[in-house]
């Protein structure tokens, strides 16, 4: 029987390019999720995520699973349902040891610190409140992040011991409402780690199911607390470059020592970095592309991620060499203000811009808002691309200034 359909971990747009081509998709869908693009779907998976010896079972006996051709994820949080449906399925791919070094920050530290502390930042393991913070050994300046939360929820810095005692305070109000807001469990204990001084990256790697490592171009990041707001999301993601040939080779080494340092094989690799004065340190790897990078190298270079982690899960290797160079950037904008969103102004002032090739508004009228440090996603992003990078580097500046929230 001809293998036909492909298996992802979430919809995606992806979904409706391979159906358009013949193939037949199938999704998980964990216990409440609403499903907007049901058309682009043949099969659905339901699953309950906090237990997944269930999700195994019911893989097992799928009358399709033999018809299934590959897995793909893109989702931030379904790494551990990657695990599963490679091993369910008999599929080369990251197993369920992998998937906890992946989604729990201190484990993911400890992993690639035994192979080579050197690629990451000081950091450990610090429970609250039985551990008193005068007994930490990172200086300060430090970063406190929770262990298994993604997109920069709850991450904080503190530059002293007064400091860092208010956000341990604030962090326990904060645990039952961001826990139901995003749908995860937080684990016990607390990441905590040196505050790196450099220039923040992020690259996208694919590693063929032979293990062999190759690399898409190095997307540039903006912090927002670079631009002068009070928190630790990035607010900007920026093609092209402005690191160096050596320093991207740099960049590269260090990527496929934490991809090997984690045992990565058939998956896609996001990583993001911080490039200090001594070279680049880990920061975060996920199997998966990253978070619009596909959209951006397409604009970019015309470079298809998507098109690429499903051919590497093939194991056909897939085309990343760029075909023209465009500048782009993606922007998320958060209120600077916790409350319930009320408007957001300057939306139409943006879609006038040159660079303006698209946003979307994450968040609606009525909803709770804030900063990730509070426990929130963005609120609203924005795609720009021109062939001009100073029209585009300009229109960044207008956004920034045009975006503004209404709380209440």
């Amino acid at each position: 029987m001809k293998r036909n359909i492909v298996l992802f971990t979430g919809i995606q747009r992806f979904c409706r390019t391979l159906k358009e081509r013949g193939y037949r998709i199938a999704i998980l869908r964990e216990k409440g999720e609403q499903l907007n693009e049901r058309e682009e779907v043949d099969y659905v998976i339901d699953y309950d995520p906090r237990h997944l010896d269930g999700l195994a079972e019911t893989l097992k006996g799928l009358p399709f699973r033999k018809r299934v051709l590959t897995v793909i994820n893109r989702r931030e949080k379904r790494v551990k349902e990657f695990a599963v449906l490679n091993m369910a399925l008999g599929r080369k791919g990251i197993g369920l040891e992998q998937a906890e070094w992946l989604s729990d920050k201190y484990f993911m530290r400890k992993r690639m610190s035994q192979v080579d502390p050197s690629i990451v930042p000081e950091f450990q393991y610090f429970e609250y409140p039985s551990t008193s913070p005068r007994h930490l050994r990172i200086g300060f300046p430090l970063m406190v992040k929770p262990r298994n939360l993604f997109k920069s929820i709850l991450i904080a810095r503190c530059n002293g011991l007064s400091d860092l005692e208010r956000t341990l305070r604030t962090f326990e109000t904060r645990v039952s409402e961001t826990e139901s807001r995003h749908g995860v469990v937080l684990k016990k204990g607390l990441l905590v780690e040196e505050f790196l001084q450099g220039n923040e990256l992020s690259i996208d790697s694919f590693v063929s199911p032979r293990g062999k490592i190759y690399h898409s171009p190095v997307v540039d990041l903006v912090p927002a607390k670079d631009i002068g707001i009070e928190d630790y999301h990035v607010f900007g993601r920026m093609l092209p470059t402005q690191f160096g040939p050596s320093q991207v080779v740099a960049i590269e080494k260090v990527a496929e020592k934490g991809i090997r340092a984690l045992q990565l094989v058939n998956s896609p690799a996001h990583i993001d970095m911080v490039y200090t004065p001594t070279g680049p340190k880990v920061l975060e790897v996920g199997a998966r592309v990253g978070g619009y990078r596909s959209e951006m190298m397409k604009l970019s270079f015309g470079i298809d991620l998507d098109e690429v982690a499903f051919s590497h899960s093939l194991g056909k290797g897939g085309d990343l060499v760029p075909k023209f160079e465009k500048s782009t950037a993606v922007l998320e904008f958060f209120p600077r203000q916790e409350g319930t969103l009320k408007g957001i102004k300057g939306l139409e002032e943006v879609r006038r811009l040159g660079s303006f090739h698209r946003l979307r508004q994450r968040m609606n009228l009525g909803e709770r808002v804030g900063l990730a440090r509070q426990g929130y996603r963005c609120s609203l992003f924005v795609l720009l691309n021109h062939e001009d990078p100073s029209v585009v580097k300009g229109d960044v500046e207008v956004a920034r200034g045009i975006i503004s929230f209404e709380v209440g």
